[in-house]
């Protein structure tokens, strides 16, 4: 890690060694931090009398140095590392979070210290630093009163700072808009999962983003709110447990509210409490309708609503205020005065939040997927959970049970009560919560695994049966016999029963497991190997490029960007950069082409011409594929990272601007852009050099380091605008441009020295054939994703090319799978083997050849999307030309006397703007592809596009030369040829006639 700017780092480790050896005289530790004038430092009696505090944990020491501002908190690291003798002294708390001035201890106050709570505290210390923390200690701590999830993670940065993350106010934002990072976990292992996403997304350190994190938070801060109610005016906990509170009248703060923006939701009344967190969704607007107005019990407030999105629905369990009133920093908490909307402090909101996730524990359910568990297999394989009564359609649209009571009654036109089956839909869709255990059954006594609720209820409309689903992480499968007897319902909450669900995951996770294989093939959004087939003209290539940049770019295709040319340099960007290659299939391209083969070449040294092994290109799209996994186990050595350009970069321009020299930056224009300022971010703040106007650039850190990592050389931008508008969105190009331009050009000797060639592709080649993959996860979420496009892959001579390699490319055959397999080639001898991170995207030319007539062995390991042609996008009116029903009426007759592999593609009309245009289509696209399809029988053509263009000759009956009248007999008394139009009345006329 960069260490530059982080130099606590070094300091906190050695205070952990030091607490660690006077661990045995925590007075005296106590006693350090009176000596560096922290207060405070009192403890309670069974009496409720101050005393002095004797004993102390780690982590609340650590805290205790930082309850102040920065500067403050800077001081108290720095008079505490010359107190004990510890060198160097640091110079920054970067990244540090700040600790809750009224909430500093992880323990109670001793009156209620009952368990321990200090000594189970040093023993988490203790397990943190020799890597041996539990999942069962983990949970332990969090049972200590006061120890929340957030509070414990940033108590574990604090002593580990390079292994651990705090999951806290500023990071949980940042991760989701920056990576849409779902922020969530119960358990130690549900953390260290999260932590391993985390690092498969940036190479920042974890100090670096709990800084950065803290720095976006202080250029757009987030407000904290407590929304109130009278519950005698509307019935929140309806409301929370139907799932209908998405919006809050409000009737102050109008302005200060912003989306983002955390919030209590508060009841008040005899039962006065906390009972949902929720986050403002969007700014305030005028009140409209909303799915709770039937729960209102007075006249709604008609004014102003804002958008708010439940992330903590406490309904069933409230944190009420008889029980948080006496509880550190929510003792001025401003609830229970008239209005609806007040200010809180982050502290109190974050005090809260802490004690609804230690208060929530994951329930557990029976649940059998079928009758007789018949759809079990299927729904494992899904990764996902599901049950019937889909005529109900949506079961958020239903109010109550009864709701879904009455409707069961009217589909079966039945009077029985339907209880059992209306109480598993509504638990399903309002009870089951994100990470609750489900228990899967068969019958009333066996067990067929279990998994972990990853996902909110869904009503899938595309399913054909049991369309009500939640996603799922199955983690085991197998068959165990239960001595008790199970419940009958579809789902029931075995939560409430001592004992009883631990005694079934027991039986479960024994030696009898049958846990799920880690290296089968992983549910993937992108099929790995895909052929695009459909008619000339449907937008096949088109479509190659949005399939390929959807795969790396690991985003639905409907997420793109709409800009076609910021696709194009994307493409073409990632084409340079070797992460696509694109290759076009003909009768003669051959195994040598495509795998390996010898090639002659020429000798320079003799000048003679010999033979050599050449790869082709599925050979070099598997090597630079599988130098992914070398990357991820030995990263290149001596590598200099952007953040070392960057630093020196700003360390230099820093120096100059201090000294009053102007800095200033060349444009691709030529013109210069002048540093004004350098902010207290470390953001570059720019200024068009002559300009008129005030108005400024900012150039950050984070945004640069995107462009970097995305273009290895300036030189293959060919529009600014266009490319770094594809990677960073709206923003000055140019001045990005210049900053990464100056950056990159300006190398110390250090750099020049350190920073090594970029591999060739026999170095990877070496490399990759070292690779061990029996250890090596094929799914890592570090390697980046390749793809191999075959454009016209029918037309090759499919068992000829790909020879024996045609099952290496199987999902299950790639390397590293259960599956996997290898083969030596025939001409390198090497071992050979597909990696899983290369993707297959091939077109076909249904006109070509059929899908039936494509080869056996590709069709069965392909997945086929179709591509037909699509009228509705084409215009209605092109000079008073119907193109759209043209092209209806020209496929309509194409597929009665062909077939729908036949028709012609809306995408050769998408250009034309004029009847010229048309006629260019027609003459140039249309007509020679219907003499294709015909071989040249005009008669067929004309019944495709009428007698406006097509017209028929009678041939004179002298046509054949004397002695050959029988030959005339049997020759076409008819021909139609191609009429010959001139003018634009003409071809107007004539594309009309088609539809006649």
């Amino acid at each position: 890690m960069n260490r530059t700017g982080f130099t606590w780092i070094d300091t906190h480790q050695k205070i952990a060694d030091y607490l660690s050896d006077h661990r045995n005289d925590q007075p005296g530790i106590i006693q350090l931090l009176r000596d560096i004038e922290i207060t405070a430092l009192n403890d309670r009696d069974e009496n409720d009398q101050i005393i002095d505090l004797t004993e102390i944990d780690p982590f609340t020491f650590f805290c205790y140095l930082y309850k102040h501002r920065q500067d403050k908190n800077l001081a108290n690291l720095q008079r505490l590392s010359k107190l004990i003798g510890l060198s160097p002294e640091p110079s920054d708390i970067n990244g540090i979070p700040s600790a809750n001035a009224q909430k500093v201890w992880l323990f109670p106050y001793k009156k209620t210290r009952k368990n321990n709570e200090v000594a189970r505290l040093w023993a988490f210390f203790d397990a943190l630093r020799s890597n041996t923390i539990t999942e069962e200690l983990f949970t332990d701590v969090l049972e200590i009163k006061n120890v929340g999830l957030i509070k414990l993670t940033e108590a574990i940065f604090m002593v580990q700072p390079e292994k651990y993350l705090p999951i806290d106010g500023p990071v949980r934002p940042w991760l989701i808009t920056q990576f849409g990072i779902d922020t969530n976990f119960t358990t130690w292992i549900e953390y260290r999962n999260l932590l391993d996403t985390i690092r498969s997304k940036t190479e920042l350190s974890f100090p670096e983003i709990s800084y950065t994190a803290w720095t976006k938070r202080q250029e757009a801060p987030i407000n904290h709110w407590i929304f109130q109610v009278n519950p005698d005016s509307f019935d929140l906990v309806a409301a929370l447990q139907k799932n209908l509170l998405t919006t809050w009248s409000v009737t102050a703060h109008k302005n200060e509210i912003q989306p983002g923006d955390k919030v209590i939701i508060w009841a008040t009344g005899k039962e006065a409490g906390c009972y949902a967190l929720a986050e403002v969704t969007g700014k305030p607007g005028p009140a409209g309708a909303s799915p709770d107005d039937s729960l209102w019990k007075v006249q709604k407030n008609s004014g102003l609503s804002v958008p708010i999105r439940i992330t903590h629905d406490l309904s069933t369990a409230p944190l009420l205020w008889s029980v948080i009133k006496n509880t550190p920093d929510l003792e001025e908490l401003k609830v229970g005065n008239q209005g609806t909307n007040f200010m809180a402090t982050e502290s109190e909101y974050t005090t809260i939040a802490d004690m609804a996730e230690s208060a929530r524990k994951p329930g557990t359910w029976l649940y059998a997927p079928g009758a007789d568990a018949k759809h079990w297999n299927e729904f494992r394989k899904a990764g996902i959970m599901a049950i019937g009564w889909d005529d109900l359609g949506p079961l958020t649209d239903y109010n109550s049970k009864d709701d879904i009571v009455h409707k069961l009654q009217i589909l079966e036109d039945t009077e029985k009560s339907k209880k059992n089956d209306s109480t598993a839909c509504w638990e399903f869709c309002h009870k089951l919560r994100v990470g609750d255990t489900v228990i899967v059954k068969k019958g009333r006594s066996e067990l067929l695994g279990y998994g972990i609720i990853k996902g909110e209820y869904q009503f899938d409309n595309s399913r054909g049966y049991f369309k009500h689903i939640r996603k799922m992480d199955w983690k085991a499968e197998g068959s165990w016999t239960v001595a008790e007897s199970l419940a009958l319902k579809t789902l029931t909450d075995i939560s409430p029963y001592p004992g009883f669900p631990e005694q079934l995951m027991e039986l479960m996770t024994g030696n009898k497991v049958s846990v799920l294989k880690d290296k089968a093939p992983k549910k993937r959004d992108q099929s790995i190997n895909t052929i695009l087939f459909g008619p000339p003209g449907t937008g096949k290539t088109f479509h190659t490029i949005n399939k390929a940049l959807s795969i790396l770019q690991g985003v639905p295709v409907g997420q793109l960007d709409p800009d076609r040319q910021v696709l194009q340099e994307q493409f073409r960007q990632f084409q340079n950069d070797g992460r696509i290659g694109f290759v076009t299939f003909h009768p003669s391209f051959s195994y040598e082409d495509f795998v390996e083969g010898l090639k002659p070449v020429v000798d320079e040294a003799k000048g003679n011409l010999k033979y050599e092994i050449q790869p082709g290109i599925f050979k070099t799209m598997v090597v630079n594929a599988a130098y992914e996994y070398v990357q991820t186990l030995t990263p290149e050595p001596g590598k200099v990272t952007f953040e070392d350009r960057w630093d020196l970069f700003i360390e230099e321009v820093e120096n100059k601007f201090s000294e009053g020299s102007e800095v200033s930056f060349d444009l691709k224009s030529g013109k210069k852009i002048q540093l004004i300022k350098i902010s207290e971010q470390g953001n570059l703040i720019l200024r068009h050099a002559g300009a008129t106007t005030d108005q400024e650039y900012v150039v950050s850190r984070e945004r640069t380091k995107k462009l970097f990592e995305t273009y290895s050389s300036l030189d293959d931008i060919e529009n600014i605008n266009t490319a770094v508008r594809s990677v960073i969105g709206g923003s000055n190009a140019s001045a990005y441009w210049a900053v990464l331009k100056a950056m990159t050009s300006r190398k110390t000797e250090a750099q020049k020295k350190n920073e090594p060639t970029a591999p060739t592709w026999e170095q990877k080649a070496s490399r990759v054939s070292d690779l061990d993959w029996s250890e090596i996860d094929p799914d890592a979420q570090s390697v980046q994703p390749y793809v191999l496009v075959i454009d016209e892959i029918n037309r090759g001579n499919i068992p000829a090319i790909f020879g024996e390699l045609i099952t290496l490319i199987e999902d299950d055959k790639r390397a590293g799978r259960e599956e996997g397999l290898s083969l030596t080639l025939p001409y390198s001898k090497e071992t050979f083997q597909v990696p899983a991170n290369l993707y297959i995207v091939g077109t076909m030319n249904t006109a070509d050849r059929s899908i039936e007539a494509l080869d056996a062995a590709l069709r069965r390991r392909f997945s086929f999307e179709p591509l037909y042609p699509q009228a509705d996008r084409l215009p209605t009116d092109i000079d008073g030309i119907n193109v759209k029903a043209i092209l209806e009426k020209i496929n309509s007759r194409l597929e009665r006397l062909l077939d729908r592999d036949h028709t012609i593609g809306h995408a050769f009309f998408m250009k034309a703007k004029n009847i010229d245009d048309l006629a260019s289509v027609f003459l140039t696209k249309v007509i020679p592809q219907l003499q294709e399809y015909f071989y040249g029988d005009g008669r067929k053509i004309g019944m495709v596009l009428g007698q406006g263009l097509v017209n028929s000759q009678e041939l004179p009956a002298d046509e054949w030369p004397s002695g050959f009248t029988d030959e005339a007999e049997e020759a076409k008394n008819q021909v139609y040829r191609i009429r010959d139009l001139k003018t634009q009345e003409e071809w107007k006329s004539a594309l009309k006639s088609i539809l006649s």
